[in-house]
């Protein structure tokens, strides 16, 4: 082991670090000029914030040294892309990943298997065609998301992100520009995020009454717009990590907050942001969250530090209805044309078996240039579509349909094995298997066309947002999943631990008997998360 791996593996203090790395900088530029093909421990924590985890590729490791490789994810506001942009994007798939390009369930792209000598060239291609990766990851206010079917809530996820972006030029200098070193510590400074940034991520969504397609209660923050009314309703404190083996730490959904007027959106946004940057723990990273500064306080002293720096009160919240959850997949006719909205299995555009996604995919963009919107739920959406042109379009994307099963179509996974550093588990890879699997016990109980909400990570932090579905299966060990059930349809409520762990193969037969339950005596219209959540009912082991 070399002087670099050692380093790259010796821990750090994160808050010392962010603190003293001149506003994001650290040692990033001169390692980046290093032919080493890893960064060390401090640089590492340091790329998250440009956009840049540090990975190792488990599959190839075998107890052996690591592999190291890079993801690469960039920050989209409300997921939208040019047919330019999108080009860009799919061609980086060859050149630096494995052939895929993966759509994350905050509207971005992220490519894995990417070495540390294509990281620099990367990034600059990518800021070439106008796209970023600066707040994607790290403690700062990550990629704004909202209902890909709004261009009007795009274009406020664009407002409140261009306000939260880091003001470093740290990003310009390592990639852009190019500069080898940085002699001189900057003057520069971050009014919103201080010289510490911020204790842990940030999360925002924002949605509509009645379309629940973002998860608005699983961000820090969720911002909800009412049609013709410039009032606008604040959610505050979701979050869906937990760490196994700790009780402190939990999946919360967000509370409301208050209502605000929509001119004065931005600035009760900084708000919140400020007094968990100021009030946040930062002694315990898996305590840092929103969720725990308001659980500690209680939410009217949460609330009051809020209206304190406001310096006047919020109004009570609106009542909240959401009569949809699924995404926005199918046609339907905008303002500018056609819009389809196009299923994505877990996100992953790639040629694979029979399966030529990326290849149709890209065909469209190539021939018709349609604007692409990113989902939360991992698809995408095509938009512009011109009626002389909806036939073809409408043919090719045949060739790519999933089906209509909708726990397939609707199914999430996080990537989790092999490149996930925190995974104990697959989950992307594994979901195929389970959905075959619970597709054949749904249909000989005659519940293949309920939709039910399923979703898998790999380990408890919860990114696919497993603790609000109606079946999380969360990574417990290797091969094995805790089964979560009674989650709501519209993502409003937590379900709970049943049982686990559970190997992969026994998911569905584990299922069985409730699920033959569920179709024996529901209720009419009744999903299967709100029967769970009903009759309490047990799974038998």
């Amino acid at each position: 082991m070399n002087q670099r791996q050692r380093e790259g593996r010796r821990p750090v203090d994160l808050e010392t670090l962010k603190s003293e790395s001149d506003h994001l900088r650290g040692t990033l530029a001169q390692e980046l000029s290093e032919s080493s093909d890893m960064f060390s421990e401090g640089a590492a924590q340091l790329l998250k914030f440009h956009g840049i985890y540090q990975q190792d590729d488990r599959d190839h490791r075998r107890g052996k040294e690591r592999d190291y490789i890079f993801m690469v994810r960039t920050s989209l506001p409300g997921g939208e892309l040019s047919a330019e942009q999108y080009l860009v994007c799919d061609d980086l798939a060859d050149w630096v990943g494995d052939g895929s390009i993966r759509i994350t369930t905050r509207q971005g792209f992220q490519w894995h298997h990417v070495r540390k000598g294509r990281l620099h060239p990367v990034v600059w291609t990518l800021n070439q065609a106008l796209v970023t990766t600066i707040g994607a990851c790290g403690d700062v206010v990550r990629n704004v998301v909202a209902c890909p079917a709004s261009p009007e809530l795009g274009r406020l996820a664009i407002e409140i992100a261009t306000h939260f972006r880091s003001r470093s030029s740290a990003y310009w200098d390592v990639w852009i520009d190019g500069k080898p070193l940085v002699s001189a510590i900057s003057d520069e400074s971050e009014p919103i995020y201080g010289e510490s940034y911020l204790p842990r991520k940030f999360k925002i969504g924002i949605a509509s009454p009645g379309d629940n397609c973002v998860d608005v209660y699983t961000h820090d923050l969720g911002v909800v717009t009412h049609e013709g009314d410039e009032t606008i309703t604040i959610l505050a404190g979701g979050g869906q990590g937990r760490s196994h083996n700790r009780d402190d730490t939990y999946p919360r959904l967000a509370s409301p907050l208050g209502d605000v007027p929509r001119d004065r959106l931005i600035e009760v946004i900084e708000a919140v942001v400020v007094v968990q940057r100021d009030h946040g723990n930062r002694e315990d990273r898996k305590l840092a969250r929103l969720k725990y500064l308001i659980d500690a306080w209680g939410l009217d002293r949460f609330r009051e530090a809020v209206e304190d720096r406001l310096g006047w009160r919020m109004d009570p919240p609106s009542v909240l209805e959401w009569p949809s959850h699924r995404d926005h997949l199918g046609w339907w006719r905008g303002d500018d044309g056609w819009s389809v909205g196009v299923p994505i299995p877990s996100g992953r555009i790639s040629n694979h078996g029979d399966s030529q996604i990326r290849t149709a995919l890209r065909q469209i963009v190539d021939f018709y240039r349609p604007t692409i919107t990113l989902t939360p739920q991992q698809n995408l959406i095509f938009s512009g579509i011109s009626d002389a042109d909806r036939p073809d379009i409408a043919v090719r994307l045949a060739t790519i349909s999933p089906g209509t099963n909708p726990l397939r179509i609707d199914a999430l996974a996080c990537v989790a094995l092999p490149t996930c550093g925190l995974a104990v588990t697959d989950a992307e890879r594994a979901l195929p298997k389970v959905v075959d699997d619970l597709e054949q016990v749904l249909t000989e109980l005659g519940l293949e066309s309920e939709e039910l909400g399923l979703r898998m990570t790999g380990c408890p932090n919860g990114c696919a947002r497993p603790y609000n579905s109606e079946i999380g299966l969360v990574g417990r060990r290797k091969g094995a999943y805790d089964i979560h059930l009674g989650g709501a349809h519209d993502g409003t409520r937590l379900n709970r631990f049943v049982t686990g762990p559970v190997k992969t193969d026994d998911v569905a037969e584990t299922l069985r008997p409730l699920l033959a339950r569920y179709a024996a005596s529901r209720n009419e219209g009744e999903s299967f998360g709100n029967f769970f959540h009903r009759v309490e009912a047990t799974v038998p082991v």
